[in-house]
């Protein structure tokens, strides 16, 4: 089996569209996607790395070095949609904005997140019996 075809098939597996995998890596269309799958145009070994994370894959699995593509880590897609369904879009959205920052802006939208903390208006009201403490 082929990178491209290892490409496939852990995107159907994930249930990932070739459009969905080519803006996750930043690619101007699927037709990119659909190249590397069905042509088997050449990647860099740069976005083996990339492909391999946006499939939750091993690079190792894409390159053939591993029969499973079965990975117990959930994808990035997955731990999203957990998230989006636990804890609502906007939590989903910020933890998606705070990942696009580097060192130093996670570090300033900690400081900024904290100090809104204190701050009462910014709080809202809770039931504290539904409050899971740090002991449990």
């Amino acid at each position: 089996m082929t990178v491209g075809e290892r490409i496939k098939k852990a995107r159907q597996e994930k249930g990932i569209s070739q459009t969905e995998l080519a803006e996750r890596l930043g690619y101007k269309s699927r037709s990119s996607i659909n190249k590397i799958e069905v042509e088997g145009r050449d990647i860099p070994r740069s976005m083996i790395v990339k492909f391999a994370q946006a499939l939750g894959v091993t690079p190792a699995y894409l390159m053939g070095w591993e029969n499973e593509s079965d990975n117990t880590e959930p994808t990035v897609s997955e731990t999203y949609n957990l998230i989006l369904k636990v804890f609502g879009k906007q939590t989903a959205e910020l933890i998606h904005l705070f990942n696009s920052f580097n060192d130093e802006g996670k570090e300033k939208l900690l400081d900024t997140a904290q100090d809104m903390a204190q701050l009462s208006r910014y709080k809202k009201e809770c039931d504290e019996s539904k409050v899971v403490s740090e002991e449990a």
